[in-house]
């Protein structure tokens, strides 16, 4: 079994500063303000903000990046986790060079929307 779980959203104590929200398997996290912060994307997180006095936390990067924090010190959202099976080959970049011999099974991601730093888990089964 494999359990990817994301980091979620960034916080900060001021609501008019909001910390980047984390990816998920299919879109990119999203930053509270675009002109202080960048949306993640594919493969990429969020990128900082800064003015030279204080900075923002970056989005993580993953499968669909994390979005940025905003200002103030607001943290950056986690990267998503992607996991190859069948139910998720339509979500995989055209081009793609695996074929269904490598679709993973019993296999599954889960996201958490909580402060602090994400991890993966892989537990072999034979």
């Amino acid at each position: 079994m494999v359990e990817a779980v994301q980091d979620g959203s960034g916080t900060y104590n001021d609501a008019s500063y909001p910390g980047g929200t984390g990816g998920t398997s299919n879109s990119g996290g999203t930053t509270g303000n675009t002109n202080w912060g960048t949306n993640g994307t594919f493969g990429v997180g969020g990128r900082k903000w800064s003015n030279g006095n204080t900075a923002s936390g970056a989005g993580g990067g993953g499968w669909y990046g994390g979005g940025s924090g905003t200002a103030l010190g607001a943290g950056g959202g986690g990267g998503s986790g992607y996991v190859y099976t069948s139910s998720t080959a339509s979500q995989y970049p055209s081009g793609c060079l695996l074929n269904s011999s490598y679709y993973l099974t019993n296999a599954s991601t889960t996201g958490n929307n909580r402060s602090g730093n994400g991890y993966a888990r892989i537990t072999l089964v034979e």
